[in-house]
Protein backbone atom coordinates (compact mmCIF):
# COMPACT_ATOMS: atom_id res chain seq x y z
CA UNK A 1 0.00 0.00 0.00
CA UNK A 2 1.19 3.57 -1.22
CA UNK A 3 2.11 5.89 2.12
CA UNK A 4 0.03 8.98 2.51
CA UNK A 5 3.14 11.00 1.51
CA UNK A 6 3.57 9.20 -1.35
CA UNK A 7 -0.02 9.46 -2.62
CA UNK A 8 0.06 13.22 -2.16
CA UNK A 9 3.35 13.79 -3.67
CA UNK A 10 1.70 11.55 -6.79
CA UNK A 11 -0.99 14.30 -6.41
CA UNK A 12 1.22 17.70 -6.77
CA UNK A 13 3.61 15.95 -9.32
CA UNK A 14 0.56 15.22 -11.78
CA UNK A 15 -1.27 18.38 -11.23
CA UNK A 16 2.00 20.27 -12.26
CA UNK A 17 2.72 17.68 -15.32
CA UNK A 18 -0.95 18.24 -16.43
CA UNK A 19 -1.31 22.01 -15.55
CA UNK A 20 1.87 23.67 -15.48
CA UNK A 21 2.67 26.18 -12.39
CA UNK A 22 3.58 25.18 -8.56
CA UNK A 23 1.45 22.72 -7.01
CA UNK A 24 2.67 21.96 -2.94
CA UNK A 25 0.96 20.29 -0.15
CA UNK A 26 0.89 20.55 3.74
CA UNK A 27 -1.09 19.39 6.61
CA UNK A 28 -2.88 22.19 8.74
CA UNK A 29 -1.96 20.43 11.72
CA UNK A 30 -0.18 16.69 12.83
CA UNK A 31 -2.77 13.64 11.64
CA UNK A 32 -5.47 16.38 9.81
CA UNK A 33 -5.50 16.16 6.22
CA UNK A 34 -3.66 17.41 3.30
CA UNK A 35 -4.31 20.46 1.53
CA UNK A 36 -2.77 20.20 -2.05
CA UNK A 37 -2.54 24.17 -3.36
CA UNK A 38 -1.93 25.58 -6.81
CA UNK A 39 -0.59 28.92 -7.44
CA UNK A 40 -3.25 29.75 -10.33
CA UNK A 41 -6.46 31.13 -9.75
CA UNK A 42 -7.74 30.94 -13.03
CA UNK A 43 -6.47 27.40 -13.47
CA UNK A 44 -7.93 26.70 -9.75
CA UNK A 45 -11.71 27.68 -11.36
CA UNK A 46 -11.46 25.18 -14.70
CA UNK A 47 -13.97 22.48 -15.45
CA UNK A 48 -10.48 20.24 -16.57
CA UNK A 49 -9.19 20.93 -12.97
CA UNK A 50 -12.32 19.84 -11.51
CA UNK A 51 -12.35 16.88 -13.04
CA UNK A 52 -8.68 16.46 -11.89
CA UNK A 53 -9.90 16.98 -8.46
CA UNK A 54 -12.81 14.88 -8.77
CA UNK A 55 -10.93 11.51 -9.75
CA UNK A 56 -8.16 12.03 -6.96
CA UNK A 57 -10.90 12.82 -4.19
CA UNK A 58 -12.23 9.45 -5.29
CA UNK A 59 -8.88 7.48 -5.04
CA UNK A 60 -8.06 9.62 -2.07
CA UNK A 61 -11.71 8.63 0.10
CA UNK A 62 -11.19 4.47 -1.00
CA UNK A 63 -7.51 4.90 0.77
CA UNK A 64 -8.92 6.91 3.65
CA UNK A 65 -6.56 9.71 2.82
CA UNK A 66 -8.04 12.94 3.24
CA UNK A 67 -7.15 15.81 0.89
CA UNK A 68 -8.62 19.47 0.12
CA UNK A 69 -7.58 21.34 -3.11
CA UNK A 70 -7.34 24.80 -2.89
CA UNK A 71 -5.82 27.88 -3.87
CA UNK A 72 -2.79 29.57 -2.35
CA UNK A 73 -0.10 32.27 -3.34
CA UNK A 74 3.32 29.79 -3.78
CA UNK A 75 5.27 32.77 -1.67
CA UNK A 76 8.88 32.16 -0.91
CA UNK A 77 8.23 32.96 2.88
CA UNK A 78 5.37 30.72 3.30
CA UNK A 79 7.43 27.93 1.57
CA UNK A 80 9.95 28.24 3.47
CA UNK A 81 8.13 28.36 6.82
CA UNK A 82 6.54 24.76 5.87
CA UNK A 83 9.83 22.84 4.97
CA UNK A 84 11.43 23.92 8.12
CA UNK A 85 8.56 22.66 9.58
CA UNK A 86 9.05 19.45 7.12
CA UNK A 87 5.40 19.63 6.49
CA UNK A 88 6.23 20.70 2.29
CA UNK A 89 5.62 18.67 -0.41
CA UNK A 90 6.83 20.03 -3.74
CA UNK A 91 8.16 18.88 -6.85
CA UNK A 92 11.52 19.79 -7.25
CA UNK A 93 12.64 18.48 -10.38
Amino acid sequence: MISEYNFVKRIVKDSERKFGGITFAYRTKPNNGWNICVNNARLYMTEDFNKFCIVWHKVSKRLGISIIFCYCDASENKLVKLSEDSNLILNCY
